[in-house]
C-alpha cells in the first residue's frame, strides 16, 4: 500500500506539524506493507521573501492550492494523508475515497464563534477556516488527535461522526529517556542552585504565556527561583507585562530551542506550568512527565483527557488556584513524588505502538 503524507508547513522551519509527520514516518518504519513518502506543498521562506510582507500569507496558501491540484496526477497513491487539517482545503483536489485528514484542533473556528475572550480572526481568515473545515467533510476519514477535538469537529458537522477516528498522538522515542538520563530524585531539581518553573509554548493567545507570568508572580512570593519561557521570542505585550510586574530578573527566555535543549529543560525543571486556554492535544505535559517533571496545567480543551490524574489541574481563569498547585508541588516533596510516578505511568500509555496500530487501521479501511 502506498501512502503519501502531505505537508503544508513551511519546509525550512521546525514546528509541530513537521513533528507529527515525522512521528507517522517513524511509526510506520519497517512496516513491510506500507510504502511511505512525504510531499511538501508549501513554499519556502526564501521564496516568500520575494513578496511584500502583507502578501506572504496569501501566497503561501495560493502556492499550496496550485501544487495540490496536480498532486494526485503526479504522485499516485492508495492513501493520501493530509497531516494538518488547518489546510483542509487541499482535500478538494484529492481522491475523496483515498483521503485522510488529521485535525489537531479547530481553535481558530472556535475563536471566530466567540468561544474565547479575544478578537475574532479577520474576514479572510474566517473564510479560510470555513473552507478548510469543508475539506474535512470531503475526506473519507478524519483523524482527531483527541476525543475533545473529535467532539469539536462533530459539533461543527454532525454528519462527520461516522468518518471520525480518534488516534491520540504518541511520544517520540527521543522524548522517552532511558532511566539513566532521568534524575532519580526530584528533590535534586528543587535544591538546584537556580531552580526554575518551565513553560513551553508560542505567543498564540491559547498558549497563555501572559497567564503563566501572572501565575508565576504569585508563586515567586514563596519560591526563590525563575520562570523559563521556552518558545519564540516574546512579543511586545509579554515583555511589557514582565516589566510592569517587576519580573525582568526572574523570567528568562529560551528562544526556539531544539529537542536537545528542550529535553535538558525538562530534565532539570521543578515543574511544568501549562495554563493553556485551549489545547487540541498538548504534547509538553506528556513530554515533561516522561522526563520526571511534575505538571500543573489548566483544564483547557483536551488537557484533562491527556494528563488524567497525573497532574494538578484547575480552570484557566483561576490563576490563584494554579499558583497554589505550583506551591503545593514546590513545597511538598510527597506531592511532587506522587506526580512523578503517576506521570511516568501516564506517559507510557502514549506509545508509538498504539499510534501505529491506529494509523494502520485507518489506512487499511480505505485500501
Amino acid at each position: 500500500m502506498r501512502v503519501v503524507l502531505i505537508e503544508t508547513a513551511t519546509p525550512d522551519r521546525p514546528g509541530s506539524m513537521k513533528r507529527y509527520a515525522g512521528l507517522i514516518e517513524l511509526a510506520l518504519a519497517g512496516e513491510d506493507s506500507i510504502e511511505l513518502s512525504r510531499v511538501s506543498l508549501a513554499p519556502s521562506d526564501k521564496a516568500l521573501a520575494r513578496y511584500p510582507r502583507q502578501l506572504r500569507m496569501p501566497m503561501h496558501h495560493a502556492t499550496i492550492a496550485w501544487r495540490a491540484r496536480r498532486l494526485a496526477e503526479r504522485t499516485p497513491a492508495d492513501v493520501y494523508h493530509l497531516v494538518d487539517g488547518s489546510h483542509g482545503y487541499v482535500a478538494r483536489w484529492l481522491p475523496p475515497r483515498r483521503c485522510v485528514v488529521t485535525s489537531h484542533d479547530i481553535i481558530p473556528y472556535l475563536q471566530g464563534e466567540g468561544r474565547f475572550s479575544v478578537p475574532s480572526p479577520s474576514r479572510s481568515g474566517q473564510w479560510l477556516i470555513k473552507t478548510s473545515l469543508c475539506g474535512l467533510g470531503i475526506a473519507a476519514r478524519v483523524v482527531a488527535v483527541s476525543k475533545q477535538t473529535a467532539m469539536d469537529v462533530q459539533q461543527v458537522d454532525p454528519g462527520m461522526s461516522n468518518r471520525l477516528v480518534v488516534i491520540p498522538n504518541a511520544l517520540l522515542p527521543s522524548m522517552c529517556p532511558p532511566t539513566s538520563e532521568v534524575l532519580p530524585d526530584w528533590n535534586a531539581r528543587r535544591k538546584a542552585e537556580r531552580p526554575y518553573v518551565l513553560h513551553i509554548g508560542n505567543n498564540g493567545f491559547y498558549k497563555n504565556r501572559m497567564g503563566a507570568v501572572r501565575i508565576f508572580e504569585q508563586v515567586r512570593k514563596l519560591f526563590d527561583g525563575r520562570l523559563i519561557l521556552a518558545g519564540p521570542p516574546p512579543d511586545a505585550a509579554l515583555k511589557a507585562l514582565i516589566e510592569a510586574r517587576g519580573l525582568a530578573s526572574s523570567v528568562e527566555f529560551v528562544v526556539d530551542p531544539d529537542d536537545r535543549v528542550v529535553k535538558s529543560l525538562y530534565r532539570m525543571a521543578c515543574l511544568l506550568l501549562f495554563p493553556s486556554v485551549y489545547e487540541g492535544f498538548g504534547w509538553p505535559p506528556l513530554e515533561a512527565m516522561a522526563w520526571g517533571c511534575p505538571v500543573v496545567c489548566s483544564r483547557g480543551g483536551s488537557l484533562p483527557e491527556v494528563v488524567g490524574d497525573a497532574a494538578l489541574l484547575d480552570d484557566v481563569d483561576n490563576e490563584a488556584g494554579l499558583a497554589a498547585h505550583c506551591l503545593n508541588v514546590l513545597q511538598n516533596r510527597a506531592i511532587a513524588d506522587r506526580l512523578v510516578m503517576a506521570g511516568h505511568a501516564r506517559a507510557a500509555e502514549y506509545s508509538i505502538e498504539r499510534f501505529r496500530a491506529g494509523l494502520l487501521g485507518v489506512y487499511r479501511s480505505l485500501a
